[in-house]
């Protein structure tokens, strides 16, 4: 019960500070930048959007299926939790970034943020833990996902 209390923490203050992000990120309004980097402002807050969508997916869902059976530490049931929200939640975000088209620029290191996000998944689909740990492939995607500038994806 302790770990998915855990788990749940965890989820809600990821997506409260996704949303806090979005919104700073919004507000931002230094009108000195040029034009492509507008560009990829304007790609980031697309993306962080549907992060935050999937992100409050897994928040609902998660809830629901709490709800429903009750917090467990079987890990069979947290196994379950994982690859019935959490994984199709994080495909759904890698197919949304699929969808949209970075600048010319950065083409090349959006790419590669979401080959890694999805090699991420491969790994969590074959040890569902992993998502618990939020360690190993999750720091490097988190890593990753800040130093191109990403606020709520790769959280």
């Amino acid at each position: 019960m302790l770990k998915q209390t855990v788990v749940f923490r965890v989820l809600s203050f990821a997506l409260l500070m996704a949303v806090v992000g979005l919104l700073a990120a919004c507000g931002d309004s230094d009108e000195s930048t040029a034009s492509e980097t507008q560009t990829k402002k304007a790609y980031i807050q697309a993306a962080d959007v549907i992060c935050v969508r999937e992100n409050a997916k897994i928040r609902a869902q998660a809830l629901k299926y709490q709800k429903e059976h009750g917090f467990s530490k079987d890990p069979e049931k947290q196994q379950e939790l994982i690859k019935s929200i959490i994984i199709p939640a994080q495909q759904g975000q890698v197919t949304g970034l699929k969808a949209l088209d970075p600048p010319d620029e950065d083409q090349d290191e959006a790419e590669s943020f979401i080959e890694l996000f999805e090699e991420v998944i491969e790994k969590t689909e074959e040890n569902p833990p992993l998502v618990l740990e939020g360690t190993g492939p999750y720091q490097e995607l988190r890593e990753a996902a800040q130093a191109f500038g990403f606020k709520a994806c790769g959280q």
